[in-house]
């Protein structure tokens, strides 16, 4: 999400190659309060500055500021008991999870029998294929709801989309960097089919691949 004269909230990014622009954003932020916390001298200008692969995510440090801001901030999506689902489209619509990807995995884990009910977390930080995108959710929900499963879609701001997916009972993990990111700070239940470990095929850049797989770790050992 673009704000007044500032580049785009892109907050997973910021995060993941320590940014400094997340200086930039409000103090009430998960950006600015993760990147105020961090060492000026370890911050970089731009993402592709690191050349050997991206820097180290403070797992514990992002969890602080993320339970912060739920103690902060009474939210009914946090710590949602019902089933989760992230889906990251606009921009990446052609390159997404397809929806009977989606439903059969709901299916392979049985989530359909476990859950009477679901969100379905949807984000689009670039306006980028607005009605495609919303042709996709109308798919989705009513595969999901063909499975028995009480369908609602949320999109709230970035910070609070995060959150809500941070403190997930039950978490599918979509499609790239923001979900992983959320993911990875999980202590619940967290589905990691759709970012497929090791590998995580949205990747670009192959130096990056150990700070993903770290994550993935990370969140296993919660």
């Amino acid at each position: 999400m673009a704000m007044d004269n500032q580049p785009i909230y892109n907050l997973a990014d910021v995060i993941r190659f320590r940014l400094r622009r997340g200086l930039s954003f409000g103090v009430d932020t998960i950006a600015c309060q993760y990147i105020s916390a961090l060492e000026p001298d370890s911050l970089a200008n731009f993402n592709r500055q690191h050349v050997d692969g991206a820097p180290p995510v403070d797992f514990d440090l992002l969890r602080r500021v993320i339970d912060q801001r739920s103690e902060q901030r009474s939210n009914s999506l946090d710590g949602y008991a019902g089933l989760t689902i992230h889906a990251r489209l606009g921009d990446c619509l052609h390159k997404c999870p397809s929806v009977e990807d989606i439903t059969n995995l709901l299916c392979r884990h049985g989530l359909a029998e476990e859950f009477k009910q679901c969100r379905i977390h949807y984000g689009n930080h670039n306006d980028v294929n607005i009605n495609e995108s919303r042709q996709y959710l109308d798919r989705l929900c009513e595969a999901v709801e063909a499975l028995g499963l009480a369908c609602s879609v949320v999109s709230s701001q970035p910070d609070d989309d995060f959150v809500a997916l941070a403190n997930a009972k039950t978490l599918v993990a979509g499609y790239r960097g923001f979900a992983w990111l959320a993911a990875c700070v999980n202590p619940n239940r967290v589905i990691w089919d759709l970012q497929q470990p090791p590998l995580f095929p949205w990747l670009g850049i192959q130096a990056n691949r150990p700070q993903l797989v770290h994550g993935y770790h990370h969140q296993l050992s919660l």
